[in-house]
């Protein structure tokens, strides 16, 4: 009798445990499903969950409140940190489905800013490969982030898996002008665009940052 108490007991504890864990798994990828994702310096700053969006970068950048920008402010590269202004910086996100996606970037402008700041798009690529430009990326650019208020600049459309990392770099390390950083945003197009079809799925699981990183 006291035996089948215990076993009701153990049995009961592990139903409950199970479900404990199930629910805290779901509240935490809930979300993680979305058509347009839009993350900025402040609010992903240096998020681990990539299928959350995260923003990180190294440098001399520095924080300045504007209230017409994303979260309300943008991050610059600042003489205040280093003379050279140099820095980097990289928006990643895990994408939660197959299909072609818009991918947006924007900063705050003003008529001190350089007028060539390098963007690139990759996919699957660690920060520190591209920071040492030996992996390729499959979209590059030269933005001129002068003139006034907030910007959006589109770096393409592309195909992309379920689970990839795609990921939009900032390089600002060959130039001693202002750069700017706000936002980085994502939009699903659908799986056919332009008339051409996105299929498929990546083997690539990184749910978390450690797994991109070396």
């Amino acid at each position: 009798m006291l035996r089948r108490k215990i076993i009701r007991v153990i049995t009961h504890t592990v139903s409950f445990i199970t479900l404990v864990t199930i629910s805290v798994f779901m509240n935490a990828t809930a979300g993680y499903a979305w058509n347009i994702i839009t993350i900025d310096s402040e609010t992903h700053n240096d998020n681990t969950n990539l299928a959350l969006g995260s923003y990180s970068d190294d440098g001399a950048w520095k924080w300045r409140y504007w209230p017409t920008c994303n979260n309300t402010g943008y991050r610059y590269t600042s003489v205040e940190v280093n003379p050279l202004r140099h820095g980097i910086a990289f928006w990643r996100v895990q994408i939660p489905k197959t299909g072609f996606y818009k991918i947006e970037t924007s900063y705050f402008a003003t008529e001190n800013r350089t007028s060539d700041a390098d963007y690139a798009v990759y996919v699957n690529t660690t920060t520190t490969a591209a920071t040492n430009k030996t992996a390729k990326p499959v979209f590059a650019t030269v933005i001129n982030q002068i003139g006034n208020d907030v910007t959006w600049k589109t770096l393409g459309t592309y195909c992309l898996k379920k689970n990839d990392i795609s990921m939009i770099v900032l390089d600002n390390n060959d130039d001693s002008g202002s750069a700017s950083t706000d936002a980085g945003r994502w939009t699903y197009m659908g799986e056919e665009y332009s008339s051409k079809i996105c299929g498929g799925e990546s083997k690539i699981v990184p749910i978390v940052d450690m797994l991109l990183r070396d």
